[in-house]
């Protein structure tokens, strides 16, 4: 899996810059989140999808989100006001926030399959919207990212796929990958699950409030075009008690480089 990057010039030893951003990571990641979003590049374009670039509230560290909203949009260098929604913690935002979060599981148009899983203490069919994103974020972690092959596209169209709704005008994916990710899950514990939804952060848009996003996710709309940007998955190896110990480390790292530079 590629997990964000911060891109900077020289790490060669610790300043209040290392510090500062330390805590923008572990600020930036920790959710709940209300932020402002920047795609800055498209380094990996899968059938116009794919990874992304981007940065939060106007910095200069750099982490990489992925397309999962076949119908929407995003434009590189214009400001979207978001939600960051982590897929481990914060089940109420998933559902209230998320554009598909709410959709009941026979209003997508592929079923995944029979059956039920459980991701930490917490039963869910196979075909829930919450398991259809935890299958797209194993797919993104697939993805080959020195070269764009034809798998890299299968892959895509898997994650379109697994996040359509009926109505939708969209030719589905290869089943091979869905099954690829299904094997992945039989395989897993239920707290090997947990751990890597922990990772997993959802990026939408704020307008996307409760019961506005259902206009997408409607079997009567024979499109998904609607208010909102186009929907983003990036991953943060940190789960939530790591990050504020993280925080609490660049905390203590500003105050170590204060009162050096007083004495």
């Amino acid at each position: 899996m590629r997990s964000f990057r911060i891109e900077e010039n020289s790490m060669k030893r610790f300043s209040t810059i290392a510090a500062l951003a330390i805590l923008g990571i572990s600020a930036a990641f920790a959710t709940p989140l209300t932020a402002t979003l920047e795609a800055t590049s498209q380094p990996f374009d899968v059938e116009n999808g794919g990874g992304f670039d981007a940065t939060i509230n106007g910095g200069t560290s750099f982490f990489e989100m992925y397309c999962v909203d076949y119908r929407n949009d995003i434009t590189l260098f214009v400001d979207y006001a978001v939600n960051i929604i982590d897929l481990g913690t914060d089940p109420t935002d998933f559902t209230n926030d998320t554009r598909y979060g709410d959709t009941a599981d026979a209003t997508f148009s592929t079923a995944v399959g029979p059956g039920n899983v459980t991701i930490g203490t917490t039963v869910y069919t196979v075909n829930s919207a919450y398991n259809r994103y935890l299958l797209a974020a194993y797919l993104i972690t697939q993805y080959n990212q020195s070269s764009v092959t034809t798998t890299d596209d299968n892959i895509q169209d898997a994650i379109w796929t697994l996040l359509n709704v009926n109505g939708a005008t969209f030719s589905p994916g290869p089943d091979s990958e869905i099954s690829a990710a299904l094997t992945w899950e039989e395989g897993e514990t239920a707290g090997q699950l947990q751990a890597f939804a922990d990772t997993v952060e959802i990026i939408d848009s704020q307008n996307l409030a409760t019961g506005t996003q259902t206009t997408c996710s409607s079997p009567s709309s024979t499109e998904r075009y609607c208010n909102g940007m186009q929907e983003m998955i990036t991953f943060t190896t940190t789960p939530e008690p790591a990050a504020l110990a993280l925080l609490g480390g660049g905390m203590l790292l500003l105050g170590s480089l204060w009162r050096r530079r007083k004495i």
